[in-house]
């Protein structure tokens, strides 16, 4: 039954004019925060070892939140022998490599991709994220369409939250809690590390991700995410995703896993409002799609690159 039906036509009118005012109000917000962000000069790698082209558009890969550049090594040798284009993964900031800030919103993350793509002197590129990575991308392709000629997009939804992505929000404190003195190698720290997670982190291979960011220091053991920015920044500006008056109208696709649901299939209606062209492809898999079928992953991923 439509709202309507509970009111009398003037309420319906002032409710949808308060409505309005309302999404103006964040729309304003959500560009005013656009402005005057200070960008960092991201972390990368380069594959291109079958590069013999160079006509052939390059592929930036940005991680999802925890994740790093790293954990897209071996998919993007396989995507660079295969397309024979340049592959560029990056480390968002925060993340990884890439500067700590105190700093962060997918609004910094599109000025640090426009900062990146505008240092390596590159007319046009294809993007791809997943996740947190994925938003980012979305974003920075509403903002600077000239620079993006395709958008891959990997298991999230600019439209709904996830409960799955909410429960991340524990991660925090289980990694900040983590104690490792006294052991001396690095795959012990992991391992002892390993323990105390899996009291909050019951999936492996969630743990594992989770601990490739655990890393040896001259002091010891480190994360190497600022878990106190990331943390702070979590429910406002990680699970929400900006309000923009804008439209990518190029070829876009969504890959999603069947047993997530980072990517709901009733919210491509909504999808289809920002990404006139999307397309959606799922495969059986959860969350981490690229790294539970990759092969498939590679396969549509070259095919979409390739039309």
């Amino acid at each position: 039954m439509s709202l309507n039906g509970f009111l009398s036509k003037n309420q319906f009118h002032i409710l949808k004019r308060a409505m309005y005012y309302n999404r103006n109000i964040k729309q304003l917000s959500t560009i005013k925060e656009h402005q005057g962000v200070e960008p960092v000069s991201m972390s990368f790698n380069i594959y291109d070892k079958r590069r013999n082209d160079d006509n052939f558009i390059p592929l930036i890969i940005m991680h999802g939140l925890f994740g790093s550049k790293s954990n897209w090594n071996s998919l993007s040798k396989a995507i660079n022998e295969i397309t024979y284009r340049k592959i560029i993964t990056v480390d968002a900031r925060n993340h990884g490599e890439s500067p700590h800030t105190d700093e962060f919103s997918y609004f910094h993350l599109a000025q640090d991709m426009q900062f990146l793509i505008s240092s390596l002197s590159l007319p046009k590129v294809h993007l791809m994220g997943h996740s947190m990575g994925g938003r980012a991308s979305m974003l920075f392709s509403l903002l600077y369409p000239d620079y993006v000629e395709k958008l891959i997009i990997v298991d999230i939804s600019p439209i709904s939250r996830s409960f799955k992505m909410q429960g991340m929000a524990q991660y925090f404190e289980a990694m900040r809690s983590v104690n490792v003195e006294g052991v001396k190698t690095l795959s012990e720290a992991r391992k002892k590390a390993n323990g105390q997670l899996s009291v909050v982190v019951p999936e492996v291979e969630v743990r594992q991700f989770l601990l490739t960011n655990l890393v040896q220091h001259k002091e010891g053991y480190h994360w190497r995410l600022n878990l106190d920015v990331l943390e702070k920044a979590f429910h406002k500006k990680i699970m929400e995703f900006p309000i923009v008056p804008y439209k990518f109208e190029k070829s876009v696709l969504f890959i999603g896993g069947s047993r997530s649901d980072f990517l709901k299939k009733e919210d491509h209606e909504q999808i289809l409002q920002l990404f006139p062209k999307a397309k959606f492809e799922y495969l059986d898999a959860g969350h981490w799609v690229h790294a539970e079928k990759p092969k498939e992953f590679i396969q549509i991923i070259a095919s979409f690159l390739k039309d």
